[in-house]
């Protein structure tokens, strides 16, 4: 699985919405950047390491929303990883199935070859939705729209801060991520 990169010019005591949009956009440029290795159909990983590059993605707009407008591209990531998710779902069966396969007796066997040749049809029609979800102008569209609107709405953010605290640098990423945390904390606790 692809680790995520640090992000050393991220600092604690900078302005929460410059870093809010510096670890947004790294994030976007990470799961950007395996778009190659998810086309390659000779090695699952590339799909599961976008997947999860999508996810943390996912994950960190969620937890930075109450600091933006909430008008990001959520529909265009959804998608995007839906249909990374249609993929690796079938790799994962397919892998469990051959397992199976090997280790199973040979009346069985027959059975679990018509049941990896179904699920090997549905990998590849998920293959070419994510194919063109994946296309070079698709991508390179929902990542343009995503940085847009991340701009949008970092300064959107900014404008009402100033309007109502006359400081639009006055909270910090430290301040923010500690209110991030107390907030994921009570949801824990309360079950949701």
């Amino acid at each position: 699985m692809a680790k995520a990169s640090d992000i050393n010019e991220l600092a604690c005591d900078a302005s929460a919405r410059t870093a809010i949009a510096l670890v947004l956009r790294t994030r976007l440029g990470e799961m950007c950047a395996l778009r190659t290795a998810a086309l390659d159909w000779s090695d699952p990983e590339g799909v599961h390491d976008m997947r999860v590059a999508s996810r943390r993605l996912r994950s960190a707009l969620r937890d930075f929303a109450p600091y933006l407008r909430r008008k990001l591209p959520w529909r265009g990531l959804r998608k995007l990883a839906d249909a990374l998710g249609r993929v690796r779902d079938e790799d994962v069966a397919i892998s469990a199935l051959e397992e199976l396969a090997r280790a199973a007796e040979p009346d069985i066997t027959l059975g679990l070859s018509l049941l990896i040749a179904a699920r090997q049809r549905r990998r590849e029609r998920a293959r070419v939705s994510l194919a063109l979800a994946l296309a070079e102008p698709a991508l390179e569209a929902l990542q343009a729209k995503f940085l847009r609107r991340l701009e949008r709405a970092a300064a959107a953010k900014v404008k009402r801060a100033e309007d109502e605290a006359g400081d639009a640098d006055g909270q910090t990423f430290r301040r923010a991520g500690r209110e991030i945390i107390a907030d994921l904390t009570t949801e824990l606790r309360a079950g949701g």
